[in-house]
């Protein structure tokens, strides 16, 4: 049996397409959490102002590229001050 992370979502819709989840990712340099739509790929460097970005920075120390976001874990979800239920 394989074990994987949870994926953790805001509870809302995302703000660009009004259809997916905005996926929650931290950034492997800093921990910083951005979002990511679930239905479209709208990339939010900020998960707490959801404004769309073009680029894939992190908002915080300016890491580059998708590769440098990964799966948030519950745990920074909760540093970063989510409550649970604004996310699932």
């Amino acid at each position: 049996m394989q074990i994987t992370s949870p994926i953790w979502h805001l509870n809302l819709q995302c703000p660009c397409c009004g259809q997916g989840q905005p996926l929650l990712l931290s950034c492997s340099k800093c921990g910083h959490i951005a979002a990511e739509c679930d239905e479209v790929g709208t990339f939010f460097p900020d998960a707490r102002r959801l404004e769309p970005s073009e680029s894939s920075r992190c908002a915080n120390c300016g890491a580059a590229g998708s590769e440098s976001f990964v799966r948030a874990s519950s745990d920074q979800v909760q540093r970063a001050g989510f409550k649970p239920g604004e996310y699932q």
